[in-house]
């Protein structure tokens, strides 16, 4: 299983605002959910995770399709 979400910084708070779960190779979509914890929202790349975090910009700044890390409540 696959992880992809997108992480959007808004002022001084990161959000994960989507997180979408990929189960086996396929792209196809079969199903949706809405889920209350799904996980943590931590961005495999860490590199992305720093650009994110050190963010001063006035703007709103967005990654879309980043892989995260697995933990327990996911797979």
């Amino acid at each position: 299983m696959k992880a992809y979400g997108t992480f959007t910084k808004i002022g001084e708070h990161v959000y994960r605002t989507d997180t979408y779960l990929q189960f086996g190779d396929s792209d196809e979509l079969i199903g949706a959910s809405v889920l209350c914890n799904p996980g943590s929202a931590r961005a495999l790349n860490e590199l992305i995770e720093e650009k994110l975090i050190n963010y001063n910009e006035d703007e709103t700044l967005k990654f879309e399709g980043v892989e995260l890390k697995l933990d327990s409540t996911m797979g």
